[in-house]
């Protein structure tokens, strides 16, 4: 009942459905999809984060192509965001003494 105070109506329609079929159901990006439906299969929630921030920048990538507007400043600042992010994760893994292969799993993208 909270929910329903909350939620836009869209979202309320799919509020009784399996997870699957609501992922299917949304209008989203197709790897976001193919990210919820992976992590509901395995529960990686490190995997579905990755994969989240992967599909953010594979929007993001044709930025760097334009030659006006301001998407080439917005592509610069994500792929900063992007590298700030590697190095912190491969600077607190090695903090913590995670094994190299399990880093690089972890490791997303560049820009």
């Amino acid at each position: 009942e909270d929910v329903a105070k909350i939620l836009p109506e869209d979202f309320l329609r799919h509020y009784e459905l399996e997870e699957v079929e609501a992922i299917e159901k949304f209008n989203v990006h197709q790897k976001i999809r193919i990210a919820c439906k992976a992590y509901l299969e395995h529960k990686l929630l490190w995997k579905l984060e990755k994969d989240l921030e992967e599909a953010e920048l594979s929007v993001i990538k044709d930025a760097k192509y334009k030659t006006d507007g301001p998407e080439p400043i917005v592509g610069y600042f994500y792929g900063k965001k992007n590298a700030v992010r590697n190095v912190r994760l491969i600077l607190t893994a090695k903090q913590n003494e995670i094994a190299v292969e399990k880093i690089k799993e972890r490791v997303r993208d560049l820009y």
